[in-house]
């Protein structure tokens, strides 16, 4: 995103934005919010983008919103993510019904801008999980952003590539973190080759490979 190269010197205060916020965002979003904060350090950046994107390619967020800005709605709301039926009525009641003061936010510290940012990260990520019909974990979308951070997986190819691997999920992140290995990590290495040639069938054979290798990024 470019906004938090500060990221890892205002994570802690961060996670206390978010605390603080659960009453009025609610105890579910105010639950993932946090865990988002502490388990994708050092990768956070790489995830909300990620989020922002898979968001705007889906139309869960119109090209002209940010995380940000629908995290900060929410901390203003009357209403929490629990009030709706969907997180799709959730966001368009953000939208819709409250005002986002650029002004003002503005003026926030840099820990306020985050909080906000991962409290809207983690509602598109209720969004997504959604609109696709399956659920999506942290630790994948974490796996994720250390191959998008690496340059492995790109804005295009994102939102496929949750696809490819819904039904793998536990296989992926065992790959990326190297924790798998032998026979099983040459057949997860073989699905994700797959994967590769399929989002981006330009690529050489000799590219796919170095793909392949640059996913195991371990922790």
């Amino acid at each position: 995103m470019g906004l938090f190269s500060f990221i890892g010197d205002c994570i802690s205060a961060a996670v206390s934005v978010v605390s603080s916020a659960v009453s009025a965002i609610g105890g579910t979003l105010g639950a993932l919010a946090g865990a988002v904060l502490k388990v994708a350090t050092p990768y956070l950046s790489a995830l909300m983008t990620i989020v922002n994107v898979i968001s705007q390619v889906l139309g869960i967020l119109k090209p002209d919103e940010s995380p940000e800005e629908l995290g900060d709605k929410a901390m203003r709301s009357d209403k929490s993510l629990e009030d709706f039926d969907t997180t799709q009525e959730y966001i368009a009641y953000l939208r819709e019904e409250v005002d986002f003061d650029k002004e003002e936010f503005d003026k926030l510290s840099d820990e306020e801008k985050l909080g906000r940012s991962v409290i809207g990260t983690a509602i598109s990520m209720k969004a997504i999980n959604e609109t696709k019909g399956f659920d999506i974990s942290l630790d994948t979308w974490t796996s994720m952003a250390k191959l998008y951070d690496k340059g492995v997986l790109n804005n295009d190819n994102l939102n496929g590539f949750l696809d490819e691997f819904k039904e793998n999920q536990t296989d992926l992140n065992g790959y990326v973190n190297k924790e798998i290995k032998g026979v099983k990590g040459v057949e997860v290495g073989g699905k994700l080759a797959e994967a590769y040639q399929k989002l981006e069938p330009e690529l050489s054979t000799e590219a796919i490979n170095d793909k392949v290798l640059n996913s195991k990024i371990g922790e």
